[in-house]
């Protein structure tokens, strides 16, 4: 653990150093995202449960615009998650508006703290369910190389569901350690 903590380290203080600070800029451009996919399947008393396996594809693209200097307007993130479960498929669809203070420290770090408000729905068969969403996200981002960002967050979103035709609703605090790559463009 220390060794890969002294790597890390030593690549940030390089990457801090060698690199030319252009990124946070008024009129850069920012993209990146993420594509994901899991598969669980549950054992229970050592029994594997074939009819209970469950997969997950997601897809998470992100795009923000700095207006100014240091702050951004963006979508983080614009998330389709599609699961499988018993023959089952679920839909989930995530639309956040994300204005980001990014700290300029005159390095290639930056802190910054995020803002997460947006809609979100769940179909699963012949019904569906959408809400609000919000939440924040504070972490930092390095510059790695003359145009790309590596980024570092922990992120908090809660989550609302109104199923259609119910007066119930219901919802879920969603916590996460979120890791991004990121290039941005003038």
């Amino acid at each position: 653990m220390k060794k890969l903590f002294t790597i890390i380290v030593f690549i940030l203080s390089v990457s801090i150093v060698t690199f030319s600070q252009d990124f946070a800029k008024k009129g850069t451009w920012e993209l990146g995202g993420g594509i994901g996919f899991a598969s669980l399947t549950y054992v229970d008393a050592g029994t594997t449960d074939a009819n209970g396996a469950h997969t997950t594809f997601t897809i998470s693209p992100d795009a923000g615009y700095f207006i100014t200097d240091n702050f951004e307007v963006g979508l983080l993130p614009l998330t389709f998650t599609s699961s499988s479960y018993h023959g089952n498929s679920t839909s989930q669809f995530n639309f956040l508006l994300a204005p980001t203070w990014n700290f300029d420290l005159q390095s290639k770090v930056y802190p910054y703290v995020l803002a997460l408000i947006g809609y979100g729905s769940i179909s699963s068969g012949g019904s569906s369910e959408s809400g609000v969403d919000y939440g924040g996200q504070a972490g930092i981002k390095v510059q790695i190389a003359s145009s790309s960002v590596l980024n570092i967050g922990l992120q908090y979103l809660s989550v609302t569901r109104d199923p259609s035709g119910s007066s119930d609703r219901y919802g879920y605090n969603y916590f996460q350690l979120w890791a991004g790559f990121s290039v941005f463009l003038k």
